[in-house]
């Protein structure tokens, strides 16, 4: 069994620490600033301000890495909750429709002219209007969904 060298661990120390930096300031989206903990006399109450906006052609192909990860995985999640919302509200609309359809079926066996299958055939046609609106606006509320990291 061998022990690695500390220049190895000093080199994967820093790596996570810039990985780590890079995740922090992608996550947060604006300026972070980390206040010291410690007590010494020549801290005292400085804080490092970390820019937001990060120039691309400045950083390490291991940051570049990390932030290309991290600009994914934020993708992934925000692109799995919209296609639940979008599942949850198609799956209303199909059942609103289908207990339209259910309804209609009823009164129209229970319809025994032609006014009250006119009726009932009105009733089905609007609340299918009704289900198809609130379709659409839930969809709109919804809005697009997520763009995929790189494209505007």
């Amino acid at each position: 069994m061998t022990i690695p060298n500390a220049k190895f661990e000093l080199t994967m120390s820093k790596k996570f620490l810039v990985a780590l930096a890079t995740s922090l300031v992608l996550a947060n989206g604006t300026s972070t600033a980390f206040a010291s903990s410690g007590s010494n006399s020549d801290n005292s109450g400085s804080s490092t301000t970390l820019p937001a906006a990060r120039n691309n052609k400045n950083l390490t192909s291991e940051q570049k890495a990390a932030q290309k990860k991290l600009e994914q995985d934020v993708f992934k999640a925000e692109l799995r909750t919209y296609l639940l919302k979008r599942a949850e509200i198609e799956k209303t609309f199909k059942n609103d429709m289908a207990n339209a359809g259910k309804s209609f079926n009823i009164a129209l066996k229970s319809a025994n002219t032609f006014a009250a299958r006119k009726v009932a055939r009105d009733a089905f046609v609007t609340a299918g209007n009704l289900a198809r609106q609130i379709y659409q606006n839930a969809l709109n509320e919804l809005g697009a969904p997520p763009a995929k990291p790189g494209k505007p």
